[in-house]
């Protein structure tokens, strides 16, 4: 089975429509041929989410809108918690470590 996460990388429509501008409540999804129809129209019908089980976890892109913020086009990997907390504390660490070389005018 084909996970979210793994869709979200090999995706072929890269980036996010606005959805539902002339309702509410107005969504970010990721491109598919699906949100590009809702895109076209302007109004989503709320029974689009209908199917949203598959989509998140059977990885259906068309079978609902995959709602996401704007940060998604930033992913291009898929990483482990215990990565993602050892780059954020490295990351923390070499910054902190610029700062305190750095000289401020009071």
């Amino acid at each position: 089975m084909i996970t979210l996460k793994i869709k979200l990388l090999i995706q072929t429509k890269p980036g996010t429509w606005i959805l539902n501008k002339k309702s509410k409540p107005c969504i970010r999804a990721l491109k598919s041929e699906m949100t590009s129809k809702i895109h076209e129209e302007g109004v989503m019908e709320m029974t689009a989410l209908m199917n949203i089980k598959d989509l998140y976890f059977g990885g259906d892109m068309e079978a609902a809108p995959a709602l996401s913020g704007q940060s998604v086009g930033l992913i291009d990997s898929v990483k482990s918690v215990d990565t993602i907390i050892k780059e954020t504390i490295s990351e923390f660490n070499t910054t902190c470590l610029k700062l305190s070389k750095e000289t401020f005018d009071e």
